[in-house]
């Protein structure tokens, strides 16, 4: 038990250690420095709470709260006193139980995370020390071992149930259930009444799939693989190793105020593949007969043929009136192309297929990619596209201006042919 201990205080550079020469000195040492430092233990472990599910990783400070406290005083005044609290912390204690997937349960030693007074870091640092066992300090202390028997009963003026209450003072939380406004919290109904549900993080298995991943891509297993795949040396051992890994950080430049635990790892945790869903491209819808009668619907183009509508009415004709007419064409001609681009992204020559047997073949040459190279060569098809869809859009325009629609002569067709012909280019 004594060499774990001592090695734990000979990183904390107990300097009364480094004059010690044999094992015997060291434990001498240690154990007049237990007489002391226990009985400080117990009294200020308590500003530390442990928890498997710590509420500060959802916000730094969830852990300080506030409640209002209303009393009244012999005149029968209310005063209202605030009083600090903080959030009960969580211990989750689950069925054992291995199929497979890192999660509470498979683990043979989650370490129990740590929240509170960072100054008194160092006590909860001593109660994980794991003994020959593979038991915690805490975890002899808790059973009352005799290994926790003789640790506790080497103090001075303190008794060893006073000293060991103390301690698991840090497990054993005494105060009223308290949450903070700062969790993400969900009422469910169940019979009777509700569950408060909040959603933490499970630190303690958060850091040991982020130890896991270090070993897998920097172990010195790893780093040898790594050099026989760059000296092409065989290997029986395959190589292993996780792609779109995600680092999240909690706590910024403090992360020792989150938690211990987040303290020890720097603040660092792994998220699994983080990358967004791969979505379908969603189905375009084709046209079997007409493009113009079953894809271009003028409902849709209701308030830019309105807005013409106004400029054909208006009694001025200046330049203005006409551009803004010109733009508003083009507008329309512009959203067109892009429903024509969108079909082109389909199945490439989808319009040979039987059940497109009724499309015109000037239509096919300009929403098919089979035909690419014909709309490079020839200007036929798309003239007699453009042509049909000036038609379209006079038509459009009468629907939806109703019975005071301005009647569009010939002159007209020509007119918005000749002017969605200066955009023609991208259908080719």
């Amino acid at each position: 038990m004594y060499s774990q201990i001592i090695e734990f205080f000979e990183k904390r550079k107990l300097e009364s250690l480094t004059t010690c020469s044999t094992f015997e000195e060291k434990v001498s040492v240690v154990r007049q420095h237990l007489k002391v430092w226990l009985a400080e233990m117990a009294g200020k472990v308590r500003q530390m709470s442990l928890s498997t599910h710590p509420c500060t990783f959802v916000h730094p400070s969830a852990n300080k709260n506030v409640n209002l406290v209303a009393q009244a005083n012999s005149r029968g005044k209310i005063k209202i006193t605030e009083k600090k609290v903080g959030t009960t912390p969580v211990i989750a204690s689950t069925r054992r139980l291995n199929d497979g997937f890192l999660r509470s349960g498979n683990i043979d030693r989650v370490e129990c995370d740590a929240l509170g007074n960072a100054a008194v870091l160092g006590y909860y640092s001593f109660l994980n020390v794991v003994l020959p066992d593979g038991k915690t300090i805490l975890w002899h202390i808790e059973n009352e071992t005799d290994k926790a028997k003789e640790l506790l009963s080497n103090t001075d003026n303190v008794g060893y149930n006073e000293l060991r209450n103390g301690i698991l003072a840090v497990k054993n939380y005494d105060g009223a259930l308290s949450t903070s406004s700062k969790l993400k919290q969900v009422y469910f109904p169940v019979s009777g009444g509700y569950h408060l549900l909040s959603v933490l993080m499970p630190s303690g298995i958060m850091f040991e799939m982020r130890k896991r991943i270090q070993s897998m891509k920097f172990g010195e297993e790893a780093k040898a693989l790594r050099d026989a795949r760059k000296n092409n040396d065989y290997s029986k051992t395959s190589f292993k190793d996780i792609p779109d890994l995600t680092e999240v950080g909690f706590g910024g430049a403090n992360p020792q105020n989150v938690s211990v635990l987040n303290a020890a790892n720097r603040g660092k945790a792994y998220y699994l593949s983080s990358s967004p869903p791969v979505l379908s491209g969603e189905k375009v819808k084709v046209p079997k007969k007409n493009f113009f009668a079953e894809i271009l619907w003028p409902g849709f183009y209701k308030e830019d043929f309105l807005a013409l509508h106004k400029l054909f009415k208006a009694d001025i004709n200046n330049i203005n009136i006409r551009r803004g007419r010109d733009n508003i064409i083009l507008y329309i001609f512009d959203d067109i192309l892009r429903k024509i681009w969108a079909i082109r992204s389909s199945e490439f020559g989808w319009s040979t297929k039987d059940r497109f047997a009724g499309l015109p073949l000037y239509q096919k040459v300009i929403l098919d990619n089979l035909y690419a190279d014909v709309r490079s060569n020839s200007e036929t098809e798309i003239s007699e596209f453009l042509m049909d869809l000036a038609r379209w859009v006079i038509r459009a325009y009468q629907k939806i201006a109703g019975n005071d629609a301005i009647k569009l002569s010939d002159e007209e067709l020509v007119y918005i042919k000749k002017l969605i012909e200066g955009q023609s280019e991208v259908l080719i």
